[in-house]
């Protein structure tokens, strides 16, 4: 039987001339209804909202007054509040506060950075997700376990100690979740729904599409995964992709390109303006890039080997763009390459631990890890080669060669990076 062939999303200069203006279009009414909600917010000199603390920090003023920087997550925003009243533990709580407009621009409201607030109230509330953080928590007695877990199944803040050490063994990727854990929900419900509902179709729906039907549970349950954690912006991306992936693959075109990544990014740029200044969402969208590089420059490579060269590929060309970013560095980086080839297993393993309530059993190889000494340095970098290399890294989808090029200079720039440290 011929093989057949999937089809590109978009051929021509037109095409993409056409989805621009579509994407102008919606980025101007999603801008036009954000002013809309910023002007109303704006309407008095006092915003009163409640929302849930995700974040605490005590800090120092000029004066060495200790204060509280809370960070808050609001239906229309998020909010960072500081207080100098003194406070327990308010992480997960439900409080009201009351925002001063005049000092709120409508970038800051888009981007959700500071606004100048007062903690009016704390409110007799805490969230489901808080719930399921705690019951997480509960199965474990040691402090970096409690984090570590209810980050990587519920998106817990990470604390600064975690932090450090995640960032010195090279995994913050990895407890931070994103489109990659998102992937492998998907995969699991997948495989339940080919045991479950499978031989149920075969029996007594032969005329529906199994795919469809499989694809519209996980996207259901997916979305409800998200809505519970907020709407992270890595989230957000990963579940656009994977929405617009199944259309394309549902009409013959091609999922592995680039510019279905592009097409995906820029829509959702154009519905939610706000993820233009998410970190996250950048980096995890060049994280999908890369991929989709080995995967162009590997197209005949067996499965196996696709998992070696995307794991080993991936840490060579992010590294310059995390280094140039968060500016920490440590040898225990190389650590995160089989790190990340062992989490695959760990992740669901770890699931499967916690739906049964044993989610301590891996905690001593955890904690033994995190425990070895070592040690980080800062490398401040030079914006402008930084810039270069993004830019290469982006043109890579013109040409073949240029991805090899790419691949080269991300090489030598983590290699030059750690001989620095020698």
């Amino acid at each position: 039987m011929e093989r057949i062939e999937s089809l590109s999303l978009l051929k021509s200069g037109r095409d993409w001339l056409y989805f621009l203006l579509f994407a102008s279009l919606v980025a101007t009414f999603s801008l036009l209804f954000s002013y809309q909600r910023y002007l109303d917010f704006r309407t008095f000199d006092s915003y009163t909202l409640e929302g849930i603390v995700t974040q605490q920090a005590q800090l120092l003023s000029k004066e060495q007054m200790p204060f509280w920087r809370l960070s808050l997550d609001t239906p229309s925003m998020r909010v960072t509040t500081l207080s100098f009243l003194p406070l327990g533990d308010l992480v997960g709580q439900k409080v009201r506060i009351t925002i001063d407009t005049d000092t709120t621009s409508f970038i800051d409201y888009l981007t959700h950075t500071f606004a100048q607030s007062d903690l009016v109230a704390l409110l007799p509330h805490r969230s489901l997700q808080w719930h399921l953080i705690d019951a997480t928590h509960a199965q474990h007695s040691h402090p970096l376990m409690q984090n570590l877990y209810g980050a990587l199944f519920f998106l817990e803040p990470i604390s600064p100690h975690l932090r450090t050490i995640l960032t010195t063994l090279g995994v913050n990727h990895l407890a931070a979740l994103s489109g990659y854990h998102l992937g492998f929900l998907a995969t699991l419900l997948w495989g339940v729904l080919w045991l479950v509902y499978k031989p149920l179709h075969r029996r007594f729906w032969p005329y529906r599409l199994y795919h469809r039907d499989a694809m519209f549970f996980i996207i259901v349950v997916l979305w409800g995964y998200i809505h519970l954690l907020g709407y992270s912006p890595s989230l957000v991306r990963a579940f656009g992709m994977l929405i617009v992936g199944f259309v394309l693959y549902d009409r013959g075109l091609k999922l592995v390109s680039f510019s279905m990544l592009s097409v995906t990014v820029l829509l959702l740029l154009a519905l939610f303006p706000s993820l233009l200044f998410s970190i996250a969402f950048w980096l995890s969208a060049l994280g999908v890039w890369g991929i989709f590089m080995l995967l162009h420059l590997m197209p005949h490579a067996k499965a196996w080997q696709l998992f070696l060269a995307i794991n080993i590929a991936l840490f060579f060309l992010l590294t310059p763009l995390g280094v140039g970013y968060f500016g920490q560095i440590s040898l225990w980086q190389w650590a995160s390459i089989p790190l990340s080839m062992l989490f695959g297993i760990f992740y669901p393993l770890a699931m499967g631990l916690h739906a049964l309530g044993w989610g301590e059993w891996l905690d001593g190889v955890v904690l033994a890890l995190f425990e070895i000494p070592m040690k980080s340095a800062t490398l401040a970098l030079n914006g402008y080669y930084i810039s270069l290399y993004l830019a290469l890294l982006l043109a890579s989808a013109l040409h073949r060669w240029l991805m090899l090029f790419a691949l080269v200079a991300g090489t030598l720039l983590t290699c030059s990076f750690y001989y620095k440290l020698l």
